[in-house]
């Protein structure tokens, strides 16, 4: 628990609530009983059975959420000091209805998303500093068409790069229940060198599937704006419940350090033509990494320029054997 706690603070808080939760019911369930002189014996009535699996179950999914909730904001730490040599922090684990990033931001910088929902609902983009700083900016909720919007920061942030958390959130409301809208995003960049359209875009990787044993390879290319000083391209396994995706762990990473120059009047297509921009379905441990599969790739400059993009391929790759 040591260890748990000193990673993920929140976790270990949690993994203690899901402990009383469950010794609450258990209480509950072998509680004495009263008897009024009919009682043929010490077992629970069903409609305390069901109130018990009831809360039960309310229990669990609200555990459930806040660990979601504890995982997504623990491993972005604001006081990491590898955020200049690691580039913007993605969580290990998320889901694009209810994203957060790390990154820095610089007043009057602009802030650049490119997503889609996929049915109307609201959504929201939120830069946070400090946990007790923020600045809401709505997204188009109504339309369902893949779009870009650009923000500008205030320039009262100040003109240094600061770290800050930025949170998409896309939820529609039926009966005062507020669900997640399923929604893809396609890439996020925050700074004037990162920001025109998004710095990185038009990630290319397929086929659908490939099968390890046949020696099948995927490839994957894509158009870079920029000359990022730093490139990490990272294929993740995914899980579509629902058409609401969730990402996990990276099964496989290629880390370009330094990327290559750019004519950036132009831009230029990195990895099109060229046959080594392959991936073939394992993990760094050569074992197969079986499922579905979705390029992301983080860019980031590592002088004093602090702006970055983060894309993700609309295209997946089902790794088989």
């Amino acid at each position: 628990m040591n260890n748990l706690n000193s990673k993920y603070p929140r976790v270990a808080k949690l993994i203690v609530l899901g402990l009383i939760i469950s010794m609450l019911a258990g209480c509950a369930s072998n509680r004495p009983r009263g008897c009024d002189g009919n009682c043929s014996g010490g077992g629970l009535s069903t409609g305390e059975q069901v109130g018990i699996g009831i809360g039960a179950a309310v229990g669990a999914a609200l555990l459930g959420y806040l660990v979601h909730e504890a995982l997504s904001e623990d491993s972005i730490n604001p006081e990491d000091p590898q955020w200049n040599k690691n580039g913007p922090i993605i969580p290990e684990h998320f889901n694009f209805s209810d994203l957060k990033i790390g990154g820095y931001i610089q007043g009057g910088w602009p802030v650049a998303i490119d997503y889609q929902l996929s049915r109307p609902g609201f959504a929201m983009l939120r830069v946070k500093i400090n946990n007790d700083k923020y600045y809401d900016y709505q997204l188009d909720g109504a339309n369902t068409n893949r779009q870009i919007k650009i923000f500008k920061l205030p320039q009262t942030l100040g003109d240094k790069p600061v770290r800050a958390i930025i949170e998409i959130h896309a939820t529609s409301n039926s009966g005062g229940v507020t669900t997640l809208v399923p929604t893809k995003i396609f890439g996020f960049a925050c700074g004037s060198k990162a920001v025109g359209s998004i710095g990185i875009d038009q990630i290319n990787f397929g086929p659908d599937s490939i099968n390890v044993k046949l020696g099948e390879l995927a490839h994957h290319f894509y158009f870079a704006h920029k000359s990022f000083n730093k490139v990490q391209e990272e294929f993740r396994k995914i899980e579509n419940r629902n058409d609401t995706i969730s990402v996990g762990g990276i099964a496989y990473k290629n880390v370009y350090d330094p990327f290559r120059s750019i004519d950036e009047t132009s831009g230029q297509w990195i990895g099109k033509d060229d046959p080594t921009f392959t991936w073939d379905g394992k993990t760094e441990q050569k074992r197969p990494s079986i499922g579905i599969h979705q390029l992301q790739i983080r860019a980031w400059y590592t002088n004093n320029d602090k702006d970055w993009v983060v894309a993700f391929s609309p295209g997946q790759v089902e790794v088989k054997e």
